[in-house]
């Protein structure tokens, strides 16, 4: 296991794509393969594509006044993009300057802060909604981080969990190759059975688990597969959008719900003080 301080060397050190630089990278004109790439993702995949889009937006508002949310390990805001002007009061903290910088520009309405997960101010107040998306593998202790973040819920209020799924297709069939090993960034994988036993044991209720497949990251999978040096902190957001990579990763898409899903989405809630 790498030390904490190693751990924040990676992420600091890690590239943040800004968004003027992707809105630049969405102007380029597809080609004719391209669109013929989207068009059989479309047909063959579409509503698992919606699936995926609703769970990361997770739920309108709950009733009331300026609803609270917490995104622990917002990244650069990109999942946090559904969430803005949709009545939320939007919070966020990342260990990367890089990310929070992007995030800001993303997410100007947003109170976003530099921080690790274990340094949140005491007087941040409780949340409706505390999100870890793509966030708990990472982490040195995940128990400790739900404590943390049952900490900020308010009783009633819902924790919202990403994680890759760790009898997935790609890690059965690429191990290392696939996306989910992601070494030395992931520390933990998680399987339906074992996240449910760990969100029981930090105390939430209500657990509800269920498989989702994220449409880049059999893209990133096979970027891995093909180039075995490929450093994807680097070519993430490019190598998502490669009509080839996307053509090559379209049959094992199809055949992922074989082992569920890439992705496990959890859903619980704190019950009592």
């Amino acid at each position: 296991m790498p030390s904490s301080e190693e751990l924040a060397s990676y992420y600091r050190a890690a590239t943040v794509a800004r968004p003027d630089e992707e809105r630049s990278a969405e102007c380029t004109p597809p080609t004719s393969f391209s669109r013929a790439v989207g068009f059989l993702e479309y047909r063959l995949l579409g509503e698992r594509t919606r699936s995926y889009r609703d769970a990361h937006c997770y739920l309108p508002p709950p009733g009331g006044p300026s609803p609270r949310l917490l995104d622990m390990g917002c990244g650069d805001g990109t999942t946090l993009a559904g969430f803005a002007g949709g009545g939320w009061e939007i919070n966020g903290i990342d260990i990367s300057p890089a990310a929070i910088d992007s995030a800001r520009i993303r997410l100007p309405e947003a109170t976003l802060r530099v921080s690790s997960l274990d340094e949140l101010a005491p007087n941040l107040g409780r949340f409706d909604l505390v999100r870890l998306d793509n966030v708990l593998e990472h982490m040195l202790d995940p128990l400790k981080v739900l404590q943390t973040a049952k900490d900020y819920l308010r009783v009633g209020g819902e924790l919202a969990i990403y994680v890759p799924n760790g009898r997935s297709l790609s890690l059965r069939l690429l191990r290392s190759r696939s996306v989910s090993h992601w070494v030395p960034f992931h520390l933990h994988l998680f399987t339906r059975a074992s996240l449910t036993t760990l969100l029981e044991r930090a105390g939430f209720g209500a657990i509800r688990v269920r498989y989702e497949d994220p449409a880049s990251w059999w893209t990133l999978t096979m970027a891995q597969a093909v180039d075995r040096k490929v450093r994807l902190t680097e070519v993430g957001s490019r190598v998502a959008q490669s009509p080839g990579l996307r053509a090559l990763a379209l049959p094992f898409r199809c055949l992922s719900p074989l082992c569920g899903g890439e992705e496990l989405v959890a859903l619980a809630r704190r019950e009592r003080e």
